[in-house]
């Protein structure tokens, strides 16, 4: 019986290597596979997508991706952020690990040259792979970013959607706003893989922001300067994972600050008293609600 080469001997050595072994698999697969969507145009003779993603992070490329596999080309793909910046993982993302195993597969849709374990053995080796406990957050974004462009994938940087309604034809018209400025589009269907901002609004209780200056709170979503918080006491108002990584960064990175976390719901306190007081015993308040501020 003839024995499987070592594990060590299949993984390529390069990233150019991995690159062409993916060029290769994805050629057997006959990707991009034929289109079959016909051009459909509305009522006024404009050009209909057969889909329109919204969102470049990784639900977003594997979304596109899975489209493109099953031979539909005509995807118009969008993302607010600039390039290399989409999803959360170097910008608000503050853990500096995936709290996902590293075994958990992502938008590799089942070809293992895809995987962020082929890209990360390509480059450090099997055994740096085998004593990896948790992927950091920095080589995610850095694999997404990789996997972006082996895949084809065309996404429409700094262009948000700022409206979406339905036509009397039946289909979805959106509106766009981008670098060439402002336009619609029309679609047949309408995928929304936009992370964690699909889920509700980024959510600060106006009972308490309203009674504080703008620069002694923040969300937990916005840019935070961190090293601003040295010395000060911070509220950390949630008590999710976001606000864990909140207190963490600030104790990291101000070492000198105090920080305290807690719950959202505070029906015992005076909104406006209880604010005020808020605001004069400490020094800086992060939010971590969204949504309906749970």
């Amino acid at each position: 019986m003839t024995r499987a080469p070592p594990r060590s001997a299949l993984a390529a050595c390069s990233l150019d290597e991995l690159q062409t072994r993916v060029a290769y698999e994805l050629d057997c697969l006959a990707y991009p596979a034929a289109g079959w969507v016909p051009p459909v145009r509305d009522r006024h003779g404009r050009l209909v997508h057969a889909a329109v993603v919204v969102g470049g992070g990784q639900g977003g490329l594997a979304t596109a991706f899975a489209l493109r596999r099953e031979g539909v080309h005509d995807v118009l793909q969008i993302d607010r952020e600039p390039a290399g910046l989409e999803g959360p993982w170097i910008t608000f993302a503050r853990m500096h690990m995936l709290r996902t195993p590293k075994y958990l597969t992502g938008p590799d849709y089942g070809i293992a040259s895809l995987t962020f374990r082929a890209w990360f053995e390509a480059q450090w080796g099997c055994e740096a792979w085998a004593s990896l406990d948790r992927i950091m957050t920095t080589q995610w974004m850095d694999y997404l970013v990789w996997f972006r462009n082996v895949t084809g994938a065309e996404v429409q940087n700094c262009t948000e959607m700022t409206a979406v309604r339905g036509t009397p034809d039946g289909f979805v018209e959106i509106d766009l706003v981008g670098p060439t400025g402002r336009h619609s589009c029309v679609t047949r269907r309408l995928v929304l893989a936009n992370g964690m901002d699909g889920g509700g609004i980024w959510y600060a209780p106006p009972a308490f922001t309203r009674t504080l200056p703008r620069t002694v709170w923040a969300h937990s979503s916005d840019a935070i300067d961190f090293g601003r918080l040295r010395g000060a006491r911070v509220a950390v108002l949630g008590a999710g994972a976001a606000a864990f990584d909140a207190a963490a960064a600030a104790l990291t990175t101000a070492p000198r600050s105090t920080c305290t976390t807690g719950a959202t719901r505070c029906s015992g306190w005076n909104s406006v008293h209880g604010s005020s007081r808020l605001g004069s015993s400490l020094h800086s308040v992060i939010w971590t609600t969204r949504a309906n501020g749970r």
